[in-house]
Protein backbone atom coordinates (compact mmCIF):
# COMPACT_ATOMS: atom_id res chain seq x y z
CA UNK A 1 0.00 0.00 0.00
CA UNK A 2 2.82 2.34 0.41
CA UNK A 3 4.25 1.86 -2.29
CA UNK A 4 0.97 2.13 -4.36
CA UNK A 5 1.26 5.58 -2.46
CA UNK A 6 4.93 6.49 -3.27
CA UNK A 7 4.52 5.51 -6.63
CA UNK A 8 1.32 8.14 -7.19
CA UNK A 9 2.31 10.73 -5.33
CA UNK A 10 5.74 10.21 -7.37
CA UNK A 11 3.90 10.46 -10.53
CA UNK A 12 1.31 13.60 -8.89
CA UNK A 13 4.76 15.54 -8.23
CA UNK A 14 5.86 14.69 -11.66
CA UNK A 15 2.93 15.97 -13.40
CA UNK A 16 3.05 19.46 -11.21
CA UNK A 17 6.42 20.38 -12.34
CA UNK A 18 5.39 19.39 -15.74
CA UNK A 19 2.62 21.91 -15.73
CA UNK A 20 4.76 24.74 -14.25
CA UNK A 21 7.75 24.40 -16.80
CA UNK A 22 5.11 24.35 -19.41
CA UNK A 23 3.73 27.10 -17.78
CA UNK A 24 6.70 28.79 -17.25
CA UNK A 25 7.93 28.21 -20.87
CA UNK A 26 4.57 29.90 -22.20
CA UNK A 27 4.99 32.79 -20.76
CA UNK A 28 8.38 33.53 -21.63
CA UNK A 29 7.46 33.05 -25.36
CA UNK A 30 4.52 35.47 -24.49
CA UNK A 31 7.28 37.90 -23.65
CA UNK A 32 10.02 36.91 -26.02
CA UNK A 33 8.01 36.09 -29.07
CA UNK A 34 8.29 39.84 -30.39
CA UNK A 35 7.69 39.48 -34.42
CA UNK A 36 7.99 41.83 -37.19
CA UNK A 37 9.92 44.06 -39.37
CA UNK A 38 11.25 47.63 -38.55
CA UNK A 39 12.73 50.13 -40.44
CA UNK A 40 15.13 52.79 -38.56
CA UNK A 41 16.36 55.77 -39.70
CA UNK A 42 20.31 56.42 -38.57
CA UNK A 43 23.07 57.75 -40.10
CA UNK A 44 24.89 54.30 -41.76
CA UNK A 45 23.77 50.52 -41.76
CA UNK A 46 27.15 49.22 -40.60
CA UNK A 47 27.35 51.81 -37.49
CA UNK A 48 23.84 50.63 -36.59
CA UNK A 49 24.65 47.02 -36.47
CA UNK A 50 27.60 47.55 -34.83
CA UNK A 51 25.94 49.43 -31.69
CA UNK A 52 22.43 47.83 -32.01
CA UNK A 53 21.45 45.86 -34.19
CA UNK A 54 23.81 42.37 -33.47
CA UNK A 55 23.52 42.43 -30.04
CA UNK A 56 19.24 42.97 -30.60
CA UNK A 57 19.21 39.94 -33.15
CA UNK A 58 20.99 37.75 -30.81
CA UNK A 59 17.74 38.35 -28.52
CA UNK A 60 15.26 39.04 -30.69
CA UNK A 61 16.09 37.23 -33.58
CA UNK A 62 12.25 37.10 -35.26
CA UNK A 63 12.45 40.62 -35.74
CA UNK A 64 13.88 41.91 -39.25
CA UNK A 65 15.61 45.28 -38.84
CA UNK A 66 16.50 47.39 -42.11
CA UNK A 67 18.29 50.62 -41.58
CA UNK A 68 17.09 53.59 -43.95
CA UNK A 69 20.82 55.25 -44.18
CA UNK A 70 20.82 59.33 -43.36
CA UNK A 71 24.36 60.01 -44.02
CA UNK A 72 23.65 62.09 -47.24
CA UNK A 73 20.45 63.74 -46.06
CA UNK A 74 21.76 67.11 -44.83
CA UNK A 75 23.45 69.81 -46.94
CA UNK A 76 25.11 73.21 -45.71
CA UNK A 77 22.93 74.75 -47.85
CA UNK A 78 19.25 72.77 -46.54
CA UNK A 79 16.55 73.97 -44.69
CA UNK A 80 16.81 70.80 -42.19
CA UNK A 81 12.84 70.55 -41.16
CA UNK A 82 11.84 71.09 -44.16
CA UNK A 83 14.26 67.98 -45.66
CA UNK A 84 13.58 65.92 -42.90
CA UNK A 85 9.56 65.98 -43.18
CA UNK A 86 10.20 64.98 -46.83
CA UNK A 87 12.30 62.48 -46.66
CA UNK A 88 10.14 61.04 -43.48
CA UNK A 89 7.04 61.31 -45.83
CA UNK A 90 9.35 58.91 -48.69
CA UNK A 91 10.53 56.61 -46.19
CA UNK A 92 8.62 55.59 -43.82
CA UNK A 93 10.49 54.69 -40.79
CA UNK A 94 9.19 53.45 -37.97
CA UNK A 95 11.86 54.83 -35.82
CA UNK A 96 13.09 58.21 -35.72
CA UNK A 97 16.71 59.26 -35.36
CA UNK A 98 16.49 62.75 -33.87
CA UNK A 99 18.04 65.99 -32.86
CA UNK A 100 16.82 67.87 -29.67
CA UNK A 101 15.35 70.70 -32.19
CA UNK A 102 13.38 67.92 -34.16
CA UNK A 103 11.95 65.75 -31.34
CA UNK A 104 10.36 69.08 -29.80
CA UNK A 105 9.19 70.18 -33.20
CA UNK A 106 8.08 66.68 -34.41
CA UNK A 107 6.04 65.67 -30.88
CA UNK A 108 4.50 69.43 -31.58
CA UNK A 109 3.13 68.39 -34.55
CA UNK A 110 1.72 65.11 -33.96
CA UNK A 111 4.39 63.23 -35.81
CA UNK A 112 5.23 61.04 -32.52
CA UNK A 113 4.08 58.07 -30.89
CA UNK A 114 3.37 58.86 -26.96
CA UNK A 115 5.78 56.11 -25.81
CA UNK A 116 4.29 56.58 -22.18
CA UNK A 117 1.75 54.03 -22.46
CA UNK A 118 4.23 51.61 -23.34
CA UNK A 119 6.26 52.74 -20.73
CA UNK A 120 3.35 51.97 -17.97
CA UNK A 121 2.31 48.50 -19.71
CA UNK A 122 5.93 47.25 -19.90
CA UNK A 123 7.15 48.63 -16.43
CA UNK A 124 9.99 49.63 -18.48
CA UNK A 125 12.90 51.10 -15.91
CA UNK A 126 12.90 54.81 -16.04
CA UNK A 127 14.50 55.63 -12.63
CA UNK A 128 18.51 55.04 -13.69
CA UNK A 129 17.95 57.72 -16.18
CA UNK A 130 19.22 60.78 -15.20
CA UNK A 131 16.53 63.16 -13.72
CA UNK A 132 17.72 65.89 -15.94
CA UNK A 133 17.08 63.73 -18.94
CA UNK A 134 13.76 62.52 -18.19
CA UNK A 135 12.85 66.91 -17.69
CA UNK A 136 13.93 67.38 -20.85
CA UNK A 137 12.10 64.56 -22.75
CA UNK A 138 8.95 66.05 -21.06
CA UNK A 139 9.12 69.54 -20.86
CA UNK A 140 10.58 69.53 -25.15
CA UNK A 141 7.66 67.13 -25.37
CA UNK A 142 4.96 69.51 -24.11
CA UNK A 143 4.34 67.24 -20.72
CA UNK A 144 4.79 63.46 -22.19
CA UNK A 145 7.83 61.47 -23.64
CA UNK A 146 7.93 60.55 -26.77
CA UNK A 147 11.22 59.32 -27.06
CA UNK A 148 14.53 57.56 -25.30
CA UNK A 149 18.30 58.49 -25.78
CA UNK A 150 20.74 55.89 -24.92
CA UNK A 151 23.34 58.74 -24.53
CA UNK A 152 24.21 62.28 -24.12
CA UNK A 153 27.17 65.00 -24.78
CA UNK A 154 28.74 66.76 -22.94
CA UNK A 155 32.55 68.99 -22.33
CA UNK A 156 34.90 68.79 -19.22
CA UNK A 157 38.15 71.36 -18.87
CA UNK A 158 41.17 68.64 -18.77
CA UNK A 159 44.10 69.78 -17.07
CA UNK A 160 47.69 68.81 -16.81
CA UNK A 161 48.26 68.50 -13.02
CA UNK A 162 52.22 68.53 -13.89
CA UNK A 163 52.06 72.02 -15.55
CA UNK A 164 50.40 73.48 -12.49
CA UNK A 165 52.57 72.25 -10.13
CA UNK A 166 55.68 72.88 -11.85
CA UNK A 167 53.68 76.81 -12.02
CA UNK A 168 52.66 76.72 -8.49
CA UNK A 169 49.06 77.82 -9.76
CA UNK A 170 46.06 76.03 -7.68
CA UNK A 171 44.14 73.64 -9.65
CA UNK A 172 40.89 74.23 -11.51
CA UNK A 173 37.48 73.95 -9.88
CA UNK A 174 33.58 72.67 -10.78
CA UNK A 175 31.73 75.27 -11.92
CA UNK A 176 34.15 78.47 -12.34
CA UNK A 177 32.80 80.36 -15.64
CA UNK A 178 34.95 81.65 -17.86
CA UNK A 179 36.29 84.64 -16.37
CA UNK A 180 37.81 82.87 -13.85
CA UNK A 181 39.38 80.09 -16.45
CA UNK A 182 40.61 82.63 -18.43
CA UNK A 183 42.36 84.58 -15.40
CA UNK A 184 43.67 81.11 -14.39
CA UNK A 185 45.16 80.43 -17.94
CA UNK A 186 47.09 84.05 -17.57
CA UNK A 187 48.97 82.60 -14.53
CA UNK A 188 50.92 80.45 -16.83
CA UNK A 189 52.41 83.21 -19.15
CA UNK A 190 51.90 85.21 -21.83
CA UNK A 191 53.59 85.29 -25.06
CA UNK A 192 56.60 87.79 -23.96
CA UNK A 193 57.22 86.13 -20.83
CA UNK A 194 58.52 82.81 -22.34
CA UNK A 195 60.68 81.84 -24.96
CA UNK A 196 59.56 79.61 -27.86
CA UNK A 197 61.42 76.52 -26.27
CA UNK A 198 59.77 76.46 -23.33
CA UNK A 199 56.33 78.17 -24.38
CA UNK A 200 53.28 77.11 -22.41
CA UNK A 201 49.59 78.03 -23.18
CA UNK A 202 47.16 78.47 -20.19
CA UNK A 203 43.69 76.95 -22.34
CA UNK A 204 43.99 75.44 -25.64
CA UNK A 205 40.32 74.95 -27.65
CA UNK A 206 39.07 72.36 -30.10
CA UNK A 207 40.57 72.56 -33.08
CA UNK A 208 37.77 74.20 -35.04
CA UNK A 209 37.23 76.65 -31.67
CA UNK A 210 40.56 78.26 -31.22
CA UNK A 211 40.06 81.32 -32.74
CA UNK A 212 38.24 84.51 -31.09
CA UNK A 213 35.39 84.54 -32.81
CA UNK A 214 35.49 80.39 -31.98
CA UNK A 215 36.20 81.45 -27.92
CA UNK A 216 33.22 84.16 -28.09
CA UNK A 217 30.13 81.66 -28.99
CA UNK A 218 32.01 79.56 -26.58
CA UNK A 219 31.30 81.92 -23.43
CA UNK A 220 28.28 83.54 -25.38
CA UNK A 221 27.03 80.06 -24.75
CA UNK A 222 27.98 79.25 -21.47
CA UNK A 223 26.11 82.59 -20.86
CA UNK A 224 22.91 81.19 -22.19
CA UNK A 225 23.35 84.12 -25.29
CA UNK A 226 21.69 83.13 -28.57
CA UNK A 227 22.16 85.56 -32.09
CA UNK A 228 18.71 84.85 -32.81
CA UNK A 229 15.47 84.97 -31.72
CA UNK A 230 14.24 81.75 -33.15
CA UNK A 231 10.27 83.07 -32.50
CA UNK A 232 10.42 86.59 -34.27
CA UNK A 233 13.98 85.56 -36.66
CA UNK A 234 15.52 88.89 -35.61
CA UNK A 235 19.10 88.80 -34.98
CA UNK A 236 20.16 89.93 -31.94
CA UNK A 237 24.22 90.12 -31.72
CA UNK A 238 24.29 93.86 -30.80
CA UNK A 239 23.51 93.20 -27.02
CA UNK A 240 25.99 93.98 -23.69
CA UNK A 241 25.96 90.20 -23.46
CA UNK A 242 27.57 89.71 -26.88
CA UNK A 243 30.00 91.95 -27.05
CA UNK A 244 31.18 91.39 -23.49
CA UNK A 245 31.69 87.50 -24.69
CA UNK A 246 34.22 89.03 -27.37
CA UNK A 247 35.55 91.46 -25.07
CA UNK A 248 37.00 88.43 -23.15
CA UNK A 249 37.72 86.35 -26.17
CA UNK A 250 40.05 89.10 -28.07
CA UNK A 251 41.94 89.55 -24.49
CA UNK A 252 42.41 86.11 -23.82
CA UNK A 253 43.86 85.94 -27.53
CA UNK A 254 46.04 89.35 -27.20
CA UNK A 255 47.66 87.86 -24.17
CA UNK A 256 49.17 84.77 -25.70
CA UNK A 257 47.36 82.42 -23.14
CA UNK A 258 45.61 80.66 -26.04
CA UNK A 259 46.90 79.47 -28.76
CA UNK A 260 45.61 80.04 -31.92
CA UNK A 261 45.12 77.60 -34.73
CA UNK A 262 44.19 78.19 -38.53
CA UNK A 263 42.05 75.06 -39.40
CA UNK A 264 43.56 75.45 -43.47
CA UNK A 265 46.89 74.16 -41.39
CA UNK A 266 45.25 71.21 -39.53
CA UNK A 267 46.20 67.73 -40.82
CA UNK A 268 45.59 64.14 -39.08
CA UNK A 269 49.35 64.60 -37.55
CA UNK A 270 48.71 68.32 -36.21
CA UNK A 271 45.62 66.90 -34.43
CA UNK A 272 47.66 64.14 -32.48
CA UNK A 273 50.08 66.94 -31.67
CA UNK A 274 47.66 69.49 -30.18
CA UNK A 275 49.05 71.80 -27.41
CA UNK A 276 47.78 69.84 -24.65
CA UNK A 277 48.43 66.42 -26.17
CA UNK A 278 52.11 67.64 -26.04
CA UNK A 279 52.53 68.65 -23.23
CA UNK A 280 52.39 72.48 -24.69
CA UNK A 281 48.70 73.74 -22.47
CA UNK A 282 47.79 73.76 -19.01
CA UNK A 283 44.26 73.23 -20.12
CA UNK A 284 41.92 72.33 -22.33
CA UNK A 285 38.25 72.45 -22.86
CA UNK A 286 36.97 69.50 -24.83
CA UNK A 287 34.45 66.65 -25.46
CA UNK A 288 33.88 63.71 -23.33
CA UNK A 289 35.30 61.29 -26.35
CA UNK A 290 38.44 63.01 -26.33
CA UNK A 291 39.35 61.45 -22.79
CA UNK A 292 40.37 58.38 -25.25
CA UNK A 293 43.19 60.66 -26.59
CA UNK A 294 44.35 62.55 -23.63
CA UNK A 295 44.62 58.99 -21.37
CA UNK A 296 46.76 58.08 -24.09
CA UNK A 297 48.90 61.03 -24.83
CA UNK A 298 49.93 61.27 -21.06
CA UNK A 299 50.54 58.03 -20.47
CA UNK A 300 52.99 57.97 -23.06
CA UNK A 301 54.36 61.03 -21.71
CA UNK A 302 54.72 59.99 -18.33
CA UNK A 303 52.24 63.33 -17.40
CA UNK A 304 48.94 63.17 -15.02
CA UNK A 305 45.89 64.84 -16.02
CA UNK A 306 42.09 65.31 -14.29
CA UNK A 307 39.41 67.30 -14.57
CA UNK A 308 36.32 69.65 -13.82
CA UNK A 309 32.99 70.73 -15.02
CA UNK A 310 32.93 73.02 -18.32
CA UNK A 311 32.90 76.51 -18.17
CA UNK A 312 29.09 77.49 -16.47
CA UNK A 313 27.18 81.01 -16.12
CA UNK A 314 28.45 81.88 -12.84
CA UNK A 315 24.20 82.99 -12.66
CA UNK A 316 23.09 79.82 -13.24
CA UNK A 317 25.98 77.07 -12.02
CA UNK A 318 23.92 74.16 -12.28
CA UNK A 319 23.75 73.76 -15.77
CA UNK A 320 26.43 73.61 -18.79
CA UNK A 321 25.67 74.90 -22.16
CA UNK A 322 27.45 71.38 -23.75
CA UNK A 323 24.86 68.82 -22.17
CA UNK A 324 22.83 67.46 -24.94
CA UNK A 325 20.80 64.67 -25.11
CA UNK A 326 22.36 63.88 -28.29
CA UNK A 327 20.46 61.64 -30.86
CA UNK A 328 16.82 60.78 -29.20
CA UNK A 329 15.27 58.08 -31.20
CA UNK A 330 10.97 57.70 -31.20
CA UNK A 331 8.68 56.01 -32.92
CA UNK A 332 7.23 57.27 -35.97
CA UNK A 333 3.11 57.95 -35.12
CA UNK A 334 2.22 56.24 -38.31
CA UNK A 335 4.10 53.05 -37.99
CA UNK A 336 2.34 49.66 -38.02
CA UNK A 337 4.67 47.95 -36.37
CA UNK A 338 4.57 49.84 -32.87
CA UNK A 339 5.10 46.63 -30.95
CA UNK A 340 8.99 45.62 -32.81
CA UNK A 341 9.59 49.29 -33.04
CA UNK A 342 9.11 49.86 -29.39
CA UNK A 343 11.36 46.27 -28.38
CA UNK A 344 14.07 47.95 -30.14
CA UNK A 345 13.95 51.66 -28.86
CA UNK A 346 13.59 50.29 -25.53
CA UNK A 347 16.44 47.99 -26.31
CA UNK A 348 18.53 50.22 -27.31
CA UNK A 349 18.33 52.40 -23.86
CA UNK A 350 18.09 49.62 -21.85
CA UNK A 351 20.29 48.54 -18.18
CA UNK A 352 21.45 45.24 -20.21
CA UNK A 353 22.91 47.74 -23.29
CA UNK A 354 24.40 50.52 -20.88
CA UNK A 355 26.25 48.03 -18.95
CA UNK A 356 27.78 46.41 -22.60
CA UNK A 357 28.64 50.23 -23.68
CA UNK A 358 29.80 51.37 -20.83
CA UNK A 359 33.53 50.04 -21.67
CA UNK A 360 33.63 51.32 -24.77
CA UNK A 361 31.74 54.31 -25.35
CA UNK A 362 32.36 57.46 -26.89
CA UNK A 363 29.19 59.25 -25.50
CA UNK A 364 27.73 59.25 -21.83
CA UNK A 365 25.48 57.14 -20.98
CA UNK A 366 21.92 58.54 -20.02
CA UNK A 367 21.48 55.84 -17.23
CA UNK A 368 23.42 56.22 -14.20
CA UNK A 369 25.81 54.41 -12.11
CA UNK A 370 27.57 52.42 -15.36
CA UNK A 371 29.69 55.16 -16.24
CA UNK A 372 31.29 56.14 -13.21
CA UNK A 373 35.11 56.44 -14.07
CA UNK A 374 37.55 55.36 -16.86
CA UNK A 375 41.21 54.35 -16.08
CA UNK A 376 40.81 55.65 -12.17
CA UNK A 377 39.71 59.06 -13.11
CA UNK A 378 35.88 59.87 -11.80
CA UNK A 379 33.17 61.17 -14.41
CA UNK A 380 31.48 62.88 -11.84
CA UNK A 381 32.36 66.36 -13.50
CA UNK A 382 29.79 64.99 -16.63
CA UNK A 383 27.36 64.17 -14.49
CA UNK A 384 27.10 66.93 -11.91
CA UNK A 385 25.75 69.75 -13.97
CA UNK A 386 21.83 69.65 -15.74
CA UNK A 387 20.47 70.52 -18.83
CA UNK A 388 19.06 73.74 -19.25
CA UNK A 389 15.80 73.20 -20.00
CA UNK A 390 14.71 77.16 -20.04
CA UNK A 391 17.66 77.73 -22.55
CA UNK A 392 15.85 78.35 -26.12
CA UNK A 393 18.19 78.50 -28.71
CA UNK A 394 16.44 76.47 -31.61
CA UNK A 395 18.97 75.13 -34.00
CA UNK A 396 16.74 73.54 -35.67
CA UNK A 397 14.41 76.41 -36.89
CA UNK A 398 17.39 78.44 -38.81
CA UNK A 399 18.57 77.11 -41.83
CA UNK A 400 22.36 75.96 -41.59
CA UNK A 401 23.47 77.99 -44.70
CA UNK A 402 22.98 81.30 -41.76
CA UNK A 403 24.82 79.74 -39.49
CA UNK A 404 27.93 78.99 -41.95
CA UNK A 405 27.37 82.46 -43.40
CA UNK A 406 27.33 84.45 -40.17
CA UNK A 407 30.11 82.87 -38.19
CA UNK A 408 32.38 83.92 -41.33
CA UNK A 409 30.92 87.69 -40.82
CA UNK A 410 31.66 87.68 -37.10
CA UNK A 411 34.79 86.50 -37.70
CA UNK A 412 35.73 88.99 -40.25
CA UNK A 413 34.71 91.67 -37.69
CA UNK A 414 36.36 90.69 -34.69
CA UNK A 415 39.40 90.39 -37.22
CA UNK A 416 39.11 93.71 -38.00
CA UNK A 417 38.51 94.93 -34.24
CA UNK A 418 42.26 93.46 -33.78
CA UNK A 419 43.41 95.31 -36.26
CA UNK A 420 42.02 98.23 -35.24
CA UNK A 421 40.16 98.96 -38.56
CA UNK A 422 36.98 98.93 -36.64
CA UNK A 423 35.66 99.68 -32.43
CA UNK A 424 33.98 96.96 -30.96
CA UNK A 425 30.76 98.76 -31.15
CA UNK A 426 31.40 99.53 -34.69
CA UNK A 427 31.99 95.89 -35.32
CA UNK A 428 28.50 94.43 -33.73
CA UNK A 429 26.51 97.24 -35.35
CA UNK A 430 27.94 96.06 -38.87
CA UNK A 431 27.66 92.35 -38.19
CA UNK A 432 24.11 92.76 -36.59
CA UNK A 433 22.90 94.73 -39.78
CA UNK A 434 24.65 91.76 -41.72
CA UNK A 435 23.66 89.27 -40.01
CA UNK A 436 20.02 90.54 -40.75
CA UNK A 437 20.44 90.26 -44.19
CA UNK A 438 22.31 87.25 -44.00
CA UNK A 439 18.96 85.17 -42.15
CA UNK A 440 16.42 86.89 -44.54
CA UNK A 441 18.28 85.36 -47.61
CA UNK A 442 18.48 81.93 -45.87
CA UNK A 443 14.99 82.17 -44.67
CA UNK A 444 14.15 83.42 -48.40
CA UNK A 445 16.29 80.45 -50.29
CA UNK A 446 14.55 77.76 -47.87
CA UNK A 447 10.99 78.90 -48.54
CA UNK A 448 11.46 79.11 -52.17
CA UNK A 449 13.16 75.47 -51.75
CA UNK A 450 16.90 76.82 -53.57
CA UNK A 451 18.04 75.53 -49.96
CA UNK A 452 17.58 71.52 -51.73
Amino acid sequence: MRRGTSKLLLFALCGLMLLFLAAGCTGKSKQEAITGAVKIMYTYQDSFFREYGDLFASKYPDVSVTVAETNNLYHETDDRERKLKEWIDKEQPDILELTQDDYERLAGEGVLLDLEPLIQKDQYPMESFLPSIIELLKVKGGGRIYGLPPSFMAAGLFYNQDLFDQHGVAYPADQMGWQEVLALAERFGGEAAQSPESKVYGLSLMPWESSPVGLMYKIGRANQLSEVNAQTMQVQIDSEGWKQAAAQALAAFQSGSIKPIDMKEMTEDAWKKQAFLEGESAMTLAPFSFIYEVDEAFKKKGMQWSLVTEPVDPKNPAYASSLNAGTIYAINAKSANVQAAWKLISYMSSDEVAKIKSRSSYSLLSRKGYMTEFNGHSLDSFYKLDFNINNRISYGKIPTRFYNDFYAVMSSKLQKVQTAELTLDQAFREAQHEGQNALDAALAASRSGEGK
